[in-house]
């Protein structure tokens, strides 16, 4: 095995000092980068596959913030975009008003079911958005009630 100097020359102008392999002219550090076979070319991008989606086919709830498809929003009585979710909470806040008499909001079960439809939510996820929002469950002859327990200010 003979070793002999590497051949690259450093920005500097010296020559580097590493011993050089016997089959190569250069070290391990400054050996050339040679494949083995050239990489394929690239094939052109194929036409039509690639569409560009519009940004004015999304929008913004204007209360959680969340981002949907414009046609999933719908305005509020004051013009402002809300999302299906929204509507619910909203809706479900009408209909459990409270009673002069206690501070508690009550919705049946019946009444979140068709409000769950109504709004093309499952039935689960407008049970998990009652319990989210303070509700509990209640049965009271022998139906089932969502109540929630309304802060009295001081």
């Amino acid at each position: 095995m003979t070793l002999k100097q590497c051949a690259a020359i450093k920005l500097g102008g010296a020559q580097c000092k590493r011993t050089a392999k016997e089959d190569s002219d250069f070290c391990y550090s400054h050996r050339p980068r040679v494949t083995e076979s050239p990489p394929a070319a690239q094939l052109p991008m194929p036409i039509g596959t690639i569409t560009t989606v519009s940004l004015t086919a999304w929008g913004m709830c204007e209360f959680c913030k969340d981002v949907y498809p414009l046609a999933a929003l719908r305005p509020d009585g004051n013009q402002h975009p809300a999302c299906p979710g929204c509507w619910f909470r909203a809706e479900v806040f009408k209909i459990a008003v409270p009673t002069p008499k206690s501070a508690e909001r009550y919705i049946a079960d019946y009444q979140l079911n068709e409000l769950s439809r109504k709004h093309g939510i499952e039935y689960d996820a407008a049970v998990t958005e009652l319990l989210w929002a303070g509700f509990r469950a209640e049965e009271h002859a022998g139906l089932l009630f969502y109540v929630k327990k309304e802060e009295t200010p001081v």
